[in-house]
């Protein structure tokens, strides 16, 4: 029964994460940015390069996290901030990102100003620089001093853990920001951890805003919705711009694991070709035509296997968009050749349409909406180029419907539909899902905030086994309360019901509470705090599984700007009622950062594991961990 209770956690997961406090932790650390050209003229283009460190516990993916920059005067004091820039490739645990964001200065700018980095994942602030990086800008009509010939910036850093149960890890990273006089910029990063077998080089370089090219390992493609879109692999790219007009190309070789046949395993190669032209008809309308080509060289595999038939992949696609007073439109076509590597079958010629809107309308005391819709269908033989999984054979529509009736409400109603299997194929399931939900925003007060949302999930499958048939509710409720002006207290209380009318015996009930406290004290110091409880039933055998979890923080500056320390504490518990699952750890941590100068920082941490497990006593442990880390910036 122990397995039925696991896919129940698996299926449970999704709505956990999707409606409640994530559970795997995000987090980032603005290593450096970069001003440049500094000093600027007021009215001309600042570029910051920002170097940004995935710390957290998950992978970012393209398009999940962005930054911009807040502009502050001589004195610290806040002026604007820049527009968001979205990260376009995706970064691994450990590994950096290098974004550049754009400033406008104003023209009546001059003197000495300072930059803090802000960083969002999923639209959701998660960090903001420790320092504030200056630069200056030379007001209109006064000479500009002579910009150095060649620049240079970066950081190097170090990391790594150590455990006598475990295989040590560590990852080098250096990052480079740097530029030779007015026009040429350019970053390089290289990320190499020998043990977990992680390497990531990047080169990026820009021509005064009219060419610009990237090289690297994770170069990514994010040209049409429907055919070139969301691929990463080794190759380059780049970009030329003639006024209205840009022209890119790219070329990405992947490389992925293939189990072929009895006669064949290993990888086998794609080579991803692209080319796109983009105009801008007016300020109001844009448009772009894009040409793609994929290629799957079976002869990369040592011992090609009949059931790995090489294939070619080509087409195009038009995308037309208008923005204008708070109205957004977009359409997109494109038309696929699949053709098999044999002259013997004929082209297969397929096609697929999006179009997306959306409008928005507020009044000036924050009253009015947005509605949002989205209408995608690809035929069933669409094999879209370098990311076949995202358009192949469906039909969706979705809509989000947000209105903020004054103050203190504010209602969202979101609705997803889905279905495949387009050309009936009898020999494969038919999948259709469904999901709603509503939610409802509320300002208690100044102080107090409280969120309601009710979602239902419906999946199912026809055709040949397996079937599915099955849905979800969700509830949840989210209080914060601000507590002065340090404190804040988040809340929060979840009811999932899961039922499954093809295996009753998988039907589940979950409730789960959360509560969290944190605060900032005089002299940077912050403490935080956490509980939660979780209680999963399943119906058929009533069988009950609770876990809880606590845990607390504190950090310390024990010299104010130059060392600060870290002390945890978090203790995990887990007990079935018949016995079958039960086990609890307690985790301590003691973590110091030395930071020797304004360019370079030490980072001890020690993490001491109590592990019980009350089923399989021999799978208990105690296990010490040790993590260095060292960053110096240049």
């Amino acid at each position: 029964m122990r397995h039925k209770l696991l896919s129940g956690f698996a299926i449970l997961a999704f709505f956990i994460l999707a409606t409640g406090p994530l559970l795997a932790a995000p987090n980032a650390t603005i290593y450096l940015a970069v001003p440049t050209p500094s000093p600027v003229e007021a009215g001309q283009m600042l570029n910051i390069q920002v170097v940004v460190l995935n710390t957290g516990s998950v992978a970012w993916k393209a398009g999940e996290y962005e930054i911009n920059a807040e502009i502050f005067d001589k004195d610290r004091n806040y002026l604007i901030s820049s527009d968001f820039v979205l990260g376009n490739t995706p970064v691994a645990q450990g590994a950096t990102a290098v974004l550049n964001v754009p400033f406008l200065v104003p023209v009546s700018y001059s003197g000495a100003y300072y930059i803090r980095i802000n960083f969002r994942f999923q639209r959701e602030t998660l960090a903001k620089s420790d320092a504030y990086f200056p630069f200056q800008v030379t007001s209109l009509g006064v000479p500009k001093p002579p910009t150095p010939e060649v620049e240079i910036h970066g950081n190097l850093s170090y990391s790594g853990s150590y455990s006598p149960r475990r295989v040590g890890n560590s990852t080098f990273n250096i990052n480079m920001n740097g530029r030779a006089g007015d026009k040429h910029t350019f970053t390089a990063t290289s990320i190499t951890s020998p043990n977990a077998a992680l390497s990531n080089n990047m080169f990026t370089y820009d021509y005064g805003g009219r060419f610009n090219a990237t090289a690297g390992d994770t170069v990514g493609t994010q040209y049409s919705p429907l055919t070139f879109q969301g691929t990463f692999g080794r190759g380059f790219a780049g970009e030329a711009i003639a006024g209205k007009l840009r022209i890119s190309a790219v070329k990405i070789q992947t490389r992925k694991p293939q189990e072929g046949s009895a006669f064949s395993n290993g990888v086998f190669d794609q080579y991803a070709t692209g080319f796109r032209l983009h105009n801008t008809f007016t300020p109001f309308l844009t448009g772009s035509l894009t040409y793609g080509q994929l290629e799957d060289t079976e002869g990369s595999l040592g011992t090609p296997g009949p059931t790995l038939t090489p294939l070619r992949n080509q087409g195009w696609s038009t995308d037309l968009n208008y923005r204008k007073a708070g109205l957004s439109l977009s359409a997109s076509a494109g038309r696929l050749g699949y053709t098999p590597d044999s002259r013997t079958v004929s082209e297969v010629i397929d096609k697929a349409w999006q179009f997306a809107g959306e409008y928005s309308s507020f009044l000036s005391d924050g009253r009015g909406g947005s509605l949002q819709a989205n209408y995608q269908r690809a035929g069933s033989q669409y094999f879209a180029l370098a990311a076949p999984g995202i358009v192949r054979d469906r039909e969706t529509a979705d809509s989000t419907w947000s209105h903020t009736w004054d103050s203190r409400v504010q209602t969202v109603l979101t609705y997803r539909n889905y279905h495949n299997n387009l050309a009936r194929d009898g020999t494969v399931p038919t999948v259709s899902n469904t999901y709603a939900a509503s939610t409802v925003n509320l300002t208690l007060s100044p102080m107090t905030r409280a969120t309601f949302l009710l979602s239902k999930f419906k999946i199912g499958s026809t055709g040949p086994a397996p079937f599915s048939d099955n849905e979800s509710s969700v509830f949840s409720v989210n209080l914060s309360q601000q507590m002065g002006k340090t404190f804040s207290l988040l809340a929060n209380w979840q009811d999932t019901r899961y039922q499954d009318r093809v295996n009753l015996a998988s039907d589940l009930t979950t409730q789960s509470v959360n509560l969290g406290l944190s605060g900032t004290l005089r002299g940077g110091q912050s403490v935080s705090a956490g509980f939660s409880k979780t209680r999963i039933a399943e119906l058929a055998t009533g069988f009950v599984t609770i876990t809880t979890s606590a845990n607390g923080n504190i950090n310390l500056w024990i010299i104010p700007s130059k060392l600060s320390a870290n002390l945890g504490i978090s203790r995990y518990s887990t007990h079935g009622t018949n016995g079958a699952v039960g086990n609890q750890s307690m985790t301590y941590t003691l973590g110091a950062k030395w930071a020797m100068n304004t360019r370079h920082s030490l980072y001890l941490g020690l993490n001491a594991t109590d592990y019980k497990d009350f089923v399989f006593p021999q799978a208990s442990y105690s296990e010490p961990l040790l993590s260095l880390g060292s960053t110096w910036n240049f």
